[in-house]
């Protein structure tokens, strides 16, 4: 069981609902207003705001994130593959959410073992 203010969140009790506001709004204060009324008409607990920016507290803890490294030497026009990649820390490739995008793409030059995956390794 947890507890924030007065709403108790457990198994027993109902969801405790997060409406999304984000920039939904356009930077209109109208516009932010009648969100708001639409979140509380719709009986949510609390309006919240993503971000897909880390905050001041994530930056420190960047560098310690997965991303994508070539694993096995890698020749000019061979594909990458599961076997020739992978995600591993430290933060210096791109982010794993490309995996699929790249896996069956090929080297545009010899990429070595160890080094972190970029766009310009990436051909077609």
């Amino acid at each position: 069981m947890l507890k924030i203010k007065n709403k108790i969140i457990s198994q027993k009790h109902r969801p405790y609902i997060i409406a999304e506001m984000s920039a939904n709004h356009n930077g209109s204060l109208e516009r932010a207003l009648k969100i708001v009324d639409a979140a509380a008409a719709s009986e949510a607990d609390a309006i919240g705001e993503s971000s897909i920016c880390p905050t001041k507290q994530e930056l420190p803890s960047l560098r310690y994130r997965r991303s994508l490294f070539v694993c096995g030497d890698i020749k000019k026009g061979e594909k990458f593959t599961i076997e020739n990649i992978k995600s591993i820390r430290p933060n210096a490739g791109l982010h794993p959410r490309y995996l699929n995008d790249i896996l069956g793409k090929t080297a545009t030059m010899l990429v070595d073992a160890g080094i972190p995956l970029s766009w310009k390794l990436v051909g077609k």
